[in-house]
């Protein structure tokens, strides 16, 4: 007599859920590596508790501070600094419109902020009150476009320098269908925001994609709207088993206008996840 055994499935595990719990920055310089920036990240029940950042100038520690849902303030105690929102009376959203950046008790920035129905910032004005010694900028306005996806497609900033001149810049973007890094963080205007205010970033528009960006080009637009192309950049991503990226491979080319070929600039990023099965 013959029997026969029905096999079963082989069972797949499921992803794990992860959260992103650190991220850095570091120039390759044929191999050898310097940090740029460093960042983590600490929540509590799934909400945003803690920001830390270092980058070659700065080292700072937020704590995000909360009145029901809605975030109120984030404080670094040690070096005196606070980023502070406010929310409009008659908005339901819990998304705030502006945020005021402190340091030793003395205002610095004011930040006005702008979203789309879906959430996604689209539109940034940094009002510097107080004009770092290193920086001829006394404001500065970000606009963000997204995709039907949520992927951002370009950034335009618009620098308003002392003697009332503007600069503007457009960077265009690529991405895959994975996720970004940074999509899964909470509140995410409180990376934006630490970044501006701590001087690590240009690129604010990262934080708030929804894919991972592959690669994108900076232009310079003068006033008849011709651009200049300045910067190529494209990215080598690696990824887990479950498809987070791990870590990527950054490949700049800065076209100088005095000179003839673009200068090459190489960065490493990793990223760092804690996970529940």
């Amino acid at each position: 007599m013959l029997s026969f055994f029905a096999c079963e499935p082989k069972k797949v595990a499921a992803p794990p859920v992860c959260d992103l719990v650190g991220a850095t920055e570091q120039l390759d310089q044929s191999g050898r590596l310097s940090t740029l920036v460093e960042r983590s990240f600490t929540y509590t029940g799934g909400q945003l508790t803690s920001v830390f950042e270092r980058n070659t100038d700065r080292l700072a520690g937020f704590r995000l501070e909360y009145n029901g849902n809605r975030l109120s303030r984030v404080t670094d105690t040690q070096n005196q600094l606070t980023i502070a929102f406010e929310y409009a009376l008659t908005q339901a959203s819990d998304k705030p419109y502006r945020a005021t950046y402190t340091r030793n008790n003395q205002l610095q920035t004011v930040y006005s902020l702008e979203y789309l129905p879906t959430g996604k910032l689209s539109r940034l004005v940094e009002n510097r009150q107080v004009v770092p010694s290193t920086s001829n900028i006394i404001e500065r306005t970000f606009t963000f476009t997204y995709d039907a996806n949520g992927n951002i497609t370009l950034e335009r900033a618009q620098d308003k320098l002392r003697n009332g001149s503007v600069t503007t810049t457009e960077t265009e973007y690529t991405q895959d269908a994975q996720p970004s890094p940074f999509a899964t963080v909470p509140q995410p205007i409180v990376l934006t925001l630490v970044a501006l205010t701590q001087g690590a970033e240009t690129l604010p528009g990262r934080f708030w994609t929804s894919g991972t960006i592959m690669g994108y080009t900076t232009y310079s637009v003068a006033a008849n709207n011709t651009r200049t192309r300045r910067e190529t950049t494209t990215f080598t991503s690696t990824r887990d088993e479950f498809k987070k990226l791990t870590a990527q491979e950054q490949t700049s080319l800065s076209y100088l206008t005095s000179q003839t070929n673009p200068t090459t600039r190489k960065t490493q990023h990793t990223y760092v996840y804690k996970c529940q099965q």
